[in-house]
């Protein structure tokens, strides 16, 4: 008689995995050694996120009818069989969306933060098919804060569908719980875009930095693998009181434009580093009028966030829940380093 007990997997639904997080997230789902379902309306690119996990976790596999592939991954927890399913989605439709999350214990949702409609049905799909969990979409600024939930362009979004989840949330009676994650800004795109200081132009002279106000508000920024790491963290310790109804605070480094600029010139000394400043009340004021003439596009809403994040230090954490999601703290040592390697 066999006597050996048979451990239940957990099946995580990640929707949205063509987005900036996925091949982050997804990777470190596999790794604590979930059964993924990537939920998306464009499957072919989410089978390429997960050809690209099997052949990474060093095992290849057959797809089957339900286009699973399995592997034994160095990667996976414990050596466990990496088992991924891809499945379409439509964002637009609860009533759809219910049937693929159907069974899962947790749901990872990697949609933007800004697709307001598809987040709420998102929620309203969770609760129909009985999924005991939800991990929202609440990557970056932690809308819990009263100034940051008065801006005009997040409140139309971000806050609107997090109101949405909390109410949704409290009408599950305890049925379905949530782990929302707050990370500041993402790091790797820091080094990426220029939004703090342009790395990208190496200090060229006709390539200028432009630092709101003084420069020396801090905020903070988190590596997209540590946040897909936090996530399965969330996932595993999903029934946890801490993480129940929860939205936790993670960074990996805090820093403020003058310090970033400070280790590009100690890098590359010989650079000029030419500045621009910029005063954020009057970003924020011309920001205002587009808003109320009805203009809400992406880049006439900036001075908002300019206004927030370095103007008013709206985007530094004071405290965080590192320790409860495993994420480390690097100095601004860690930081100079990074950004020698973007430069040098």
């Amino acid at each position: 008689m066999n006597t050996e007990h048979k451990v239940k997997t957990t099946k995580v639904a990640v929707v949205g995995p063509n987005g900036n997080l996925g091949k982050y997230v997804v990777p470190a789902l596999v790794a604590a050694g979930f059964e993924i379902t990537l939920v998306t309306r464009t499957a072919s690119k989410a089978e390429e996120l997960k050809r690209s996990i099997i052949v990474q976790g060093g095992g290849g596999g057959g797809d089957t009818a339900d286009t699973a592939d399995t592997a034994n991954s160095d990667d996976a927890k414990d050596g466990a069989v990496v088992v991924i399913h891809v499945v379409q989605g439509d964002y637009t439709s609860a009533a759809s969306l219910a049937k693929s999350l159907k069974g899962h214990d947790s749901v990872v949702s990697l949609l933007n933060r800004d697709q307001t409609a598809a987040q709420i049905q998102l929620v309203d799909a969770v609760l129909a098919a009985g999924v005991p969990h939800i991990v929202p979409a609440a990557f970056g600024v932690d809308t819990s804060r009263p100034e940051v939930r008065a801006l005009p362009h997040l409140a139309v979004a971000y806050v609107k569908s997090e109101d949405h989840l909390r109410d949704a949330i409290e009408r599950a009676d305890g049925a379905t719980t949530f782990t929302g994650i707050h990370n500041g800004a993402f790091l790797e795109w820091i080094f990426k875009f220029n939004y703090v200081i342009n790395l990208v132009g190496k200090g060229d002279e006709d390539e200028p930095s432009t630092i709101f106000d003084q420069g020396d508000v801090r905020m903070s920024a988190s590596s997209m693998w540590d946040i897909g790491k936090a996530v399965a963290v969330a996932v595993a310790r999903r029934n946890e009181v801490a993480f129940r109804n929860k939205f936790l605070l993670m960074h990996n480094v805090t820093f403020s434009q003058n310090e970033l600029l400070g280790y590009a010139k100690d890098t590359l000394p010989d650079k000029p580093w030419p500045i621009v400043r910029v005063d954020t009340l009057e970003a924020e004021r011309k920001s205002q009028e587009e808003f109320d003439s009805g203009n809400r596009a992406p880049v006439a809403m900036h001075g908002f966030f300019q206004r927030a994040f370095f103007g008013k230090g709206l985007g530094f954490f004071p405290e965080t829940d590192n320790a409860l999601l495993g994420v480390e703290e690097h100095d601004g040592e860690w930081l100079k380093d990074m950004v020698r390697t973007q430069l040098v």
